[in-house]
C-alpha cells in the first residue's frame, strides 16, 4: 500500500544519508533511533561540513520530491525547527 512505500521510501533516504555522513565526512555525530515511535535524532557536534551538508540538502530534496507528489502528498509532512 501507499503508506507502506513512503515508510520505505522515507527510511531508505534517511539512513543512506546518515551512513553517508559517517563513512564519507569526518563529523563527529550522535544518533539515537527509536524503532517504537519510527523516530531518529542525529545530531552534529559542531556545525556540519561542507559535504555534510550537501548529503543533508540531497536528502532533503529526496523526502520533498516524495511530499510534492500527488500520490504519497498525504502520506508526509515535512516540517523544519531550527534548534
Amino acid at each position: 500500500s501507499s503508506d507502506l512505500i513512503v515508510c520505505a521510501a522515507v527510511s531508505v533516504l534517511v539512513i543512506n544519508t546518515l551512513n553517508s555522513i559517517e563513512r564519507f565526512t569526518d563529523d563527529k555525530t550522535s544518533c539515537v533511533s527509536d524503532e517504537n515511535s519510527g523516530t531518529v535524532e542525529f545530531r552534529f557536534k559542531d556545525h556540519p561540513s561542507h559535504d555534510a551538508a550537501l548529503l543533508l540538502d540531497s536528502m532533503i530534496l529526496g523526502l520533498e520530491d516524495i511530499e510534492d507528489s500527488e500520490e504519497y502528498e498525504s502520506y508526509i509532512d515535512i516540517i523544519f525547527k531550527e534548534v
